[in-house]
């Protein structure tokens, strides 16, 4: 006489086939939980609301942002705005150091919210990023050189197939340079943690001239004042606008720093940030 299977067990057994095959399937595809796309990632004002943190990421641009070697604190002009903008919303403002060359991508992954850094607004990034109104203003096309080269009176001089030009690649100085002087042989530099490294280019003869922003050129130069010299520092080629970055199409965080940035451009408190390092010119709009 033949019996029934007994069926309790036998379900039990078939659940449990198949849960080692699902697992034998992720190992040998070697998948792994998917990163977040943008959209599924909050905005700034819900992550806010969802986690009580500000949370930002910053690069190192003297004075806007710079850390202690020692301590790895954070300090700046970037710093103090937005530690100012967390005391008035009662929220914690947590930073993270993000590499200039990968910021974007640490930004859509979700490693922060807001790029609080003097992040420079141009045609590029504006297709990758939501930015804040502008805070600042940065003198830009500034020339170093070596200390004895007299051959560059004028920044179109530099327009030259002779020419070698080092510029920080990606940024808004490589964007200028192509477009002011094309016939110059241009050597994009990557500088991950140094937005000065194109420097490093002259100092070694790998290069003639290279372009920076006005605050890179000082910095650098005065640490090798024997050997470098800067040039149109009285008289820029062009400036180049600063804000926050968000996420593309974050506009709800960026209208919420915007409305930040007014009240502390009214009260009198940017600027007063500013005159602790000595920053005030970077807080008025360039001369056209």
């Amino acid at each position: 006489m033949s019996t029934m299977p007994n069926q309790p067990k036998l379900i039990w057994f078939f659940a449990v086939a198949a849960f080692l095959l699902s697992l034998y399937s992720l190992r040998g595809n070697n998948a792994s939980i998917p990163t977040p796309s943008v959209e599924d990632l909050p905005g700034l004002v819900k992550s806010i609301d969802i986690g009580g943190e500000l949370r930002v990421g910053y690069g190192i641009f003297p004075p806007f942002t710079q850390e202690d070697p020692e301590t790895r604190a954070v300090s700046g002009i970037c710093v103090d705005i937005m530690n100012e903008v967390g005391r008035q919303l009662g929220v914690k403002v947590v930073w993270k150091r993000f590499n200039w060359n990968t910021m974007m991508a640490d930004l859509k992954r979700g490693e922060f919210d807001v790029l609080a850094d003097a992040v420079f607004q141009t045609p590029a990034r504006g297709r990758e990023l939501s930015f804040t109104e502008p805070y600042a203003y940065f003198a830009i096309g500034i020339g170093v050189v070596r200390k004895q080269d007299n051959r560059f009176d004028t920044f179109d001089e530099i327009n030259d197939p002779k020419v070698k030009v080092a510029v920080g690649k990606g940024f808004a100085e490589e964007t200028f340079v192509r477009a002011r002087v094309p016939k110059a042989v241009i050597l994009p530099i990557i500088s991950s943690s140094d937005t000065a490294a194109p420097i490093n280019e002259v100092i070694t003869g790998r290069a003639d001239i290279a372009i920076v922003n006005l605050e890179d050129a000082k910095r650098f130069v005065s640490a090798n004042s024997e050997n470098l010299r800067i040039l149109w520092a009285d008289k820029p080629p062009a400036f180049v606008p600063a804000g926050f970055g968000l996420r593309f199409g974050d506009l709800t965080g960026s209208e919420m720093l915007n409305v930040s940035l007014r009240n502390l451009r009214s009260t009198g408190v940017l600027l007063s940030i500013a005159k602790r390092y000595g920053a005030e010119a970077n807080f008025q709009p360039p001369p056209l």
